[in-house]
């Protein structure tokens, strides 16, 4: 499949963000990943525990309400 996204000014804000869409994946798979690990791996307080799990359902969250998936 090929897709062409064609923007009239390259500088815009919406074709950069097109341009960097893998990296903004990227960020976002990386801001998931340090929550997970940090939930895995490291022994907090349970408040803190819960914290944790509550940005990372709130980040899934978010990209559920803009119809993106992480995988």
């Amino acid at each position: 499949m090929k897709t062409i996204l064609e923007f009239s000014d390259e500088e815009t804000p919406e074709a950069l963000a097109a341009m960097n869409a893998s990296q903004w994946k990227a960020v976002v798979w990386d801001i998931n990943e340090c929550l997970r690990q940090r939930l895995k791996y490291v022994e907090l307080p349970v408040v803190a525990t819960k914290e944790l799990e509550d940005a990372r359902d709130s980040l899934f969250a978010i990209l559920d309400r803009y119809g993106l998936v992480l995988e």
